[in-house]
Formats: structure tokens, sequence, C-alpha cells
């Protein structure tokens, strides 16, 4: 999506406000041309050199009033602004969230301190060039109506005026594209620093065990160099363009002194004329600054789109600019309650390498529990995430009841709840994230799902139970106490088929054999365990044995026990680490 259509959306979009806006900021920029008029009174009443007589009090309270104007249009915009902007970078920002989290796909590429750049940095600099946009048009209007008097009172002058400010801009419209670089590499020079810090402080215990604090800190030194260098460039770079701008009034005050001289002595340029003219130009000359400045912002602005095109695809930009916001968002209709889930002929493959799975099926009943296993690298996880829409299906299908599962269905479904390997721990207390947004369940149904997680023991020692905070990432709790989080919070959304990765990694005997029960007495979910747990695999209803991506063998424990050295193998020999195949 061009930048252009991009403005002209976001415009579209709240256009009574954006008008209310420009009308506000116009009265305000236009006032000068009210002042010069006035300055051109004054001066020729008091040089005797105007044809009528001038009431110069009245002159004076038509100072005052313009004053009062300008000081009373200043506040409004600032309301009518301020209202605006952050109409506009709330909805970016929304919508922006929207089209991540219901996009299929398993996550954001690049580190998270990347991703909070995008909807920090990049938003910001679109608003701010929305924003300058509306100044630019303002001061157009001005320019247009000063350069129209200016033309009545002398033509000559005038055009000769005109000389150096023409200059200006054809001197900033050559050096755009270099500007557009510059820009384009400070943006994402500062973003892979970022995501560096933000990796680093992910991996302070493993670097302090590593004993690469030096090491870490050198590399930091050395990014932080670059990044130095990089933003220098684009600084200099730009100071100097907005400076030539600023400097356009001196520049044209003596061409003006220069062409009265020349032009003007027929008499018929006065000191009102004058003085008209040097102030019109101060103000001209801010429009050739605001030219220059939003010359950057826009092409600043086609770096932030072009990166927010790179998070979430070209296509999805449509919904980004668009009215719907998450909070007005329509909510997935539950589906029929779970009798059978079918995987037909599952089939995805990775773009590097020859990983990925290759016609998969099986079924899931009502109450089942249904173990997938296999050597490390066999593709559980892969498959499970083709199940729940994660990453694309190549080729095969899900059905629900016999009806075919659209695939971002199976990712977004409320009937569907995943618990992943290393499940996401949000910042703030234990029941925040159990809860996970569901603010209509009872405290009653929270302290279920607790109990059924076998997280209760956890919660009675803490000294603010559930409230007690959990920290950024989980940092203050164990591997074990997510993972059991994120089985109550999976729990807690009734789900009817609970789809398990490996979730006995970090839990004790004891633990494990809790949930396992209360899994085995639930009747009401269909369950789908990828896991190399020796408890699980003999006690699970039906399990489906893996091997290089495809079905070698399902069946009940006891039939594979019989028929399958991979079943056998991995029964008498359990892995207890975690699991972290394809």
């Amino acid at each position: 999506m061009s930048p252009l259509l991009f403005f002209k959306r976001m415009i579209a979009r709240e256009l009574p406000r954006y008008t209310l806006n420009v009308l506000v900021w116009l009265m305000f920029y236009t006032s000068p041309i009210a002042l010069g008029l006035l300055t051109r009174m004054f001066f020729d009443s008091v040089s005797n050199q105007s044809e009528a007589g001038v009431n110069l009090w009245g002159v004076v309270v038509g100072f005052i009033t313009i004053a009062a104007f300008r000081s009373a249009s200043i506040v409004m915009g600032s309301w009518t602004d301020a209202d605006y902007r952050f109409r506009i970078t709330s909805r970016l920002r929304l919508n922006l969230m929207r089209v991540l989290i219901s996009s299929p796909g398993e996550a954001v590429s690049g580190s998270p301190s990347e991703t909070v750049n995008y909807f920090r940095d990049d938003v910001n600099q679109i608003d701010d060039t929305l924003t300058g946009l509306l100044d630019a048009i303002c001061i157009f209007i001005f320019g247009m109506l000063s350069f129209f008097i200016m033309m009545r009172i002398n033509p000559f002058i005038t055009l000769w005026v005109m000389v150096p400010l023409m200059l200006v801009l054809l001197l900033v419209h050559l050096l755009s594209g270099r500007l557009q670089s510059l820009m384009s590499d400070s943006r994402d020079s500062t973003s892979a620093l970022s995501g560096f810090l933000g990796d680093i402080m992910q991996i302070v215990q493993a670097i302090k065990i590593s004993s690469a604090e030096k090491d870490i800190v050198s590399q930091y030194g050395l990014r932080l160099n670059s990044n130095r260098q990089v933003m220098l460039k684009h600084h200099l770079f730009n100071q100097a363009m907005r400076h030539a701008s600023s400097n356009i009034v001196q520049i044209g005050t003596g061409f003006i002194l220069l062409a009265a001289s020349i032009g003007g002595a027929d008499g018929r340029m006065t000191v009102g004329d004058l003085s008209l003219f040097v102030i019109y130009l101060s103000y001209a000359a801010e429009f050739i600054q605001f030219f220059g400045k939003i010359t950057g912002d826009f092409k600043q602005a086609k770096v932030s789109i072009d990166r927010l095109q790179r998070l979430i695809g070209r296509p999805k930009m449509h919904g980004v600019v668009g009215r719907a916001s998450l909070l007005n968002s329509p909510v997935m209709k539950r589906p029929e309650p779970l009798e059978l889930l079918e995987v037909r002929g599952l089939t995805y493959k990775y773009p590097v390498g020859n990983k990925g799975i290759w016609d998969i099926g099986f079924t899931v009943a009502k109450g089942e529990i249904v173990v997938i296993a296999g050597k490390i690298g066999s593709g559980k996880s892969t498959l499970l995430k083709c199940i729940l829409g994660l990453i694309p299906i190549q080729e095969g299908e899900v059905r629900w009841n016999s009806q075919v599962m659209i695939q971002s269905e199976a990712m977004v479904s409320p009937a569907v709840a995943y618990v992943a390997q290393s499940p996401a721990i949000l910042s703030g207390t234990l029941e925040e994230n159990i809860r996970f947004g569901l603010d209509d369940i009872t405290e009653a149904e929270v302290q279920e799902a607790v109990q059924y997680a076998a997280l209760n023991p956890d919660v009675s020692l803490l000294n603010h139970g559930l409230q007690s905070q959990v920290g950024s990432g989980g940092i203050m709790v164990s591997g074990g106490q997510k993972k059991r989080i994120a089985i109550a919070r999976a729990i807690l959304r009734c789900t009817d088929l609970l789809v398990l990765d490996d979730f006995s990694s970090g839990l004790d005997n004891a633990t494990e054999e809790q949930i396992r029960q209360h899994l085995y007495a639930d009747g009401k979910k269909g369950c789908i365990i990828a896991t190399h747990n020796t408890n699980l695999l003999r006690n699970a209803h039906r399990v489906v044995v893996l091997s290089d991506g495809k079905v070698e063998a399902i069946g009940t424990p006891e039939d594979l026990m019989v028929r399958n050295e991979t079943f056998r193998t991995l029964v008498q020999q359990p892995v207890s680490s975690i699991d972290n195949d394809c």
C-alpha cells in the first residue's frame, strides 16, 4: 500500500475530526494575513504614505485582537489535535494487534523488543506525518493568500523574492532520496539494537553462568557504536536540510531590499509594503521549513509503512487502516460440542530442509485421550501446530463433527485450548495469567481450574495467593509452575478439545499424576497430547506413533507394545527432557 493511499484512508476514517482540526489550525496559520495588512497600514500611517487617514488606536486594537485570536486558536487546536492524534494512534495499534493475533501463524518474526518498536516508533512516525500534512495544508493556503496579496502590491519584487524559495524547494526535493535511505538505515539499526538488548535481558542468568559478561558487554558496545554512526549521519543530514530552509528568511529579506532598490524607485513601494513583504516572507520561510520537514517525515513514514507491511504482510494493511478495532471485532461463534475430530492427510513441509509431516490421519472422540508419540524430531509439535492452524496446512483437512474447519478458525476457536512446550506468561498477577482476559469468570471457576492444574499447593504458599506478581515473562515462577498456569488457563476456557505439547516436562511425579488423573476423569473433552511420558503412553486410549514425519503405527498401548518397536522403546526408555522437536 502506497503512503498516499494509506494516509487517504486514515483521513477518511476520521474525516469530520480531521476537517475540524484543519479548520481550527487554518485560522491560526492564516491570521498573519491580517497581521501583515495591519502592519502595512500602521507604517504607512506613521510615515505619512497612507492615502486615507488611519486610526492608530484601531490598529492597536487590531493587533490585540489578532493576538487573542491566535491564542484561542492554539488552545482549541491543541484539544482537537490531541483528540484526533490519540484516536488515530489508538486505532492503528489496536488494529495492528487485531491483525497480528487473528492471523494464522505461530509467532511474529523478530524479537519482542523489535515488535515493540513497530507499535511505538513506526506508529508514532505515521501519526507525526499525518499531523504534518495538516500543517502543510494550512501553510500552503496561507502561502497562496500571501502570494496573491504581494502580487497585487508589486509583482516584480514578489517574483524576485520567490527565487531563493524555489531554490530551497528544489534542493529539498533533490536530497529527499538520500534522506529516506538514511532514515531507513537509522530505524532498522535502532530496531536491531533494541532486539539485541531485549534478548540479553532474557538470558542474563545464562550469561552469568557462562562467564560471558565481558564478551556480551563488548558486543553491545560495538552495536552501540555502529548505531551511533548511522544515527549521526541521519541527524546531521536532516539538520543541514532544516537549517538551509530556516535561513531562507535572511536571504529573502536581502532579496527584498535589493529588489526594492532596483524596482521600487518609482515610489510604489512604501514602508508599509516593505514591512508586509518581510512579515509574509518570515511565514513563507516557515512553509519552506515545513516543506523540508514534511518531505523528511513523508519519506520516514514510507519506511514505517513498509516495515509494518513486512511485519503483517502487504494484503493485511487494509485491515490496519480499517474502521474495525479489537474492541468491536466480532466474536468467533462457538462450534457445536465436539463429538469427533478427524485429521485427514495433513501435510506440511518446512521451507528450509526436509523436515515436516506427510499424510497424517487419525481421530479423537469426545472424552478420548490420544497421545502423539515418536522420537525427537519426528514431527509431533509440527502436527499439533497444523491442527491448531499455527502453521499452514499444505494438504489435508481437519473436520469438527464432519464439518471442515477453516484454518484460521482452527486456531482461534473458543472450543479449543492449547498448552505449548514453553507457555506464554505475561507480566501481571497469577490470576490475570490464568484468566487471560476472561473477566466474566467467577472466583469459584478460577479456583476449580487451579485445583485441576495442581496449582493450589503453590498458591497457598504465596503471600498474596492468586494476586501474587509473576514478573515479566514469568520470571518469578518456575518452569513447572508456568506449565500448570497454562493448563489452568486452558481448563478455565471450558474447551471441548485440549491440545497439550509435552505438558509433563518440569513437573514432579506426584503433580504429574494428579493432573493426569484429572484428564482421565474428565469425560467431556477430547485431548491430544504430544509426549514421551511413560505413564501417559501406557494409559492413553490410543497412541499415534510418528517416525520422520509419517505415521508409523496407530493403536492402543497394549496393541502397540506387541507390534511396534518404536513404541516399546519409548515406553522402556522414557525421555524426561523437554521435547524440542520440529
